[in-house]
């Protein structure tokens, strides 16, 4: 069937990045931090909530109901896989704040991990499903596909294969993921977003909420008078849901929340996101909002490296 050529592919492209992780590994005496989380958000965007997301929704559940003996043993064990995959990807996330080597340990840990599983899915799942499948089945398994490629990736967003090219030209070339001889290197005025979606402390959840959903961010600057009071993230919304329209903003929102200059090097800033634990930072001049950076931009800019 055509959605199994089509995952095979998507196998390609994950071990190109495995690749990548190794080949920095190996010619880095250290790992540059926003490597190491441009690589993070590549396996949890495209191998967690991507690639597996279409296996588990599309076609593992069809499986599941004629799959027996050995076929279920194997499809049980490719399940599995995903679960310690995702568990793994967690205690990376939640680690991004250790030591640099220690995140590129688990790094590199998680590549040989993902290796070995999409090795044994490449040899099991197109002759699991010349077995137990029917060209019937095709049209079932393509809605649910379809439905995952709708909401898993960020309209606008950078492109994974860009993402994976750039990850590959960081660890051939040993200056990319730093500053040319001579250049300042980027800033954050480089990569912020202007768009912030800024939100009034006494407006309520539901406004800051829809500001969120508009520029699909997970967070939006709290304004008053001109001046940054806070910051509400999507998190922030989570205990308050069903209820949104009646709560101000003021009471979920983090006061005083970190910020960086515009002049302030990409580096520092993932390092500020790294250390903070935070999704996204403010950008503030002359004591004013003047555009949001978040992983996504840092991602973005990466992306576009040549």
């Amino acid at each position: 069937m055509r959605f199994v050529r089509q995952l095979e592919q998507e196998h390609l492209l994950i071990e190109r990045v495995i690749a990548a992780v190794d080949t920095m590994a190996a010619t880095r005496p250290q790992m540059p931090l926003s490597f190491v989380i441009a690589a993070v958000q590549f396996f949890q965007t495209f191998v967690d909530g991507y690639h597996e997301r279409k296996e588990e929704r599309g076609l593992f559940p069809l499986l599941r109901t004629r799959a027996e003996g050995d076929h279920a043993a194997t499809l049980a064990t490719l399940e599995a896989n995903h679960v310690e995959g995702r568990e793994r990807l967690h205690d990376l996330e939640a680690g991004l704040r250790d030591p640099i080597r220690e995140c590129a340990d688990r790094l590199l840990a998680y590549g040989g991990f993902l290796r070995s599983h999409l090795t044994r899915e490449t040899e099991v799942l197109a002759p699991m499903v010349d077995a137990l499948l029917r060209p019937a089945d095709a049209a079932r398994i393509a809605r649910a596909i379809a439905s995952v490629e709708a909401g898993a990736l960020r309209p606008g967003g950078t492109s994974m294969t860009n993402l994976a090219d750039a990850l590959e030209f960081a660890a051939r070339s040993p200056s990319s993921f730093g500053p040319p001889a001579g250049s300042r290197g980027l800033v954050a005025r480089d990569v912020m977003r202007t768009r912030t979606g800024a939100v009034r402390p006494d407006a309520s959840l539901q406004r800051a909420h829809e500001q969120m959903t508009a520029l699909s961010v997970r967070e939006v600057p709290v304004v008053e008078e001109g001046a940054l009071v806070g910051i509400v993230s999507a998190s922030d919304l989570d205990p308050h849901r069903g209820r949104l329209e009646w709560v101000p903003v003021r009471t979920a929102m983090t006061a005083d929340p970190v910020t960086v200059a515009p002049d302030t090097p990409v580096g520092e800033v993932a390092r500020c996101l790294r250390d903070r634990g935070i999704n996204g930072v403010p950008v503030v001049a002359g004591g004013a909002v003047v555009g949001m950076v978040s992983r996504h931009e840092l991602l973005a800019a990466i992306g576009a490296l040549p």
